[in-house]
């Protein structure tokens, strides 16, 4: 029944891809640079199509906001880290930590424990971090509910968003359509 469950939730990823999500709105391309906890730089140009994050090219991006305290986001974790193995060559997922600063033994805890493998971007590492999740946030209609996934396609085109968790099997297919999508 779970299982049922979650795979029918990520499955409304691709319903609601219509919605606002990044809005569709005419105006310039911002472009941010951030910076992850182990010092490495992203760079992500957003305009009214979506993002195109430059490290990233030629892979389904994955956004996923989550937090330290948050039992769902840390429930995600590994099925986010083993999706991140099994399907790097085709996706990149970049966490995007949304609750107070993250200390040196919350990252101990993350990767060791979790197993979280993929760049993490505190929101409060740094202004120009801030002002990317803020801006990113009020463009795709975000609540500040988590775990919350953006998905953008290797062009950068935006392709749906996600509440809560979802199954590891879900993802894969997700990123499978996301890919097709791609070559039409």
């Amino acid at each position: 029944m779970v299982r049922w469950l979650l795979t029918l939730l990520s499955l409304t990823l691709f319903l609601v891809a219509g919605e606002k999500a990044i809005q569709q709105q005419e105006g310039p391309v911002r472009q941010f640079e951030v910076v992850s906890v182990d010092g490495e730089k992203f760079h992500f140009e957003v305009s009214n199509r979506g993002v195109v994050c430059k490290e990233c090219q030629g892979k389904v991006l994955i956004m996923d906001f989550f937090g330290k305290h948050c039992p769902p986001c840390r429930a995600s974790i590994p099925i986010l880290s083993k999706l991140q193995k099994e399907m790097g060559d085709k996706v990149q997922i970049i966490s995007f930590h949304v609750q107070e600063s993250l200390t040196p033994q919350d990252l101990v805890y993350l990767r060791g424990r979790l197993g979280l493998d993929y760049p993490i971007i505190d929101m409060t590492g740094s202004e120009a971090n801030y002002q990317f999740v803020e801006y990113i946030g009020q463009a795709s209609g975000w609540r500040s509910t988590i775990p919350y996934m953006l998905f953008f396609a290797p062009d950068g085109r935006y392709v749906g968003h996600h509440y809560g968790m979802v199954d590891l099997q879900s993802l894969k297919e997700s990123v499978q359509k996301i890919m097709a999508l791609q070559s039409k």
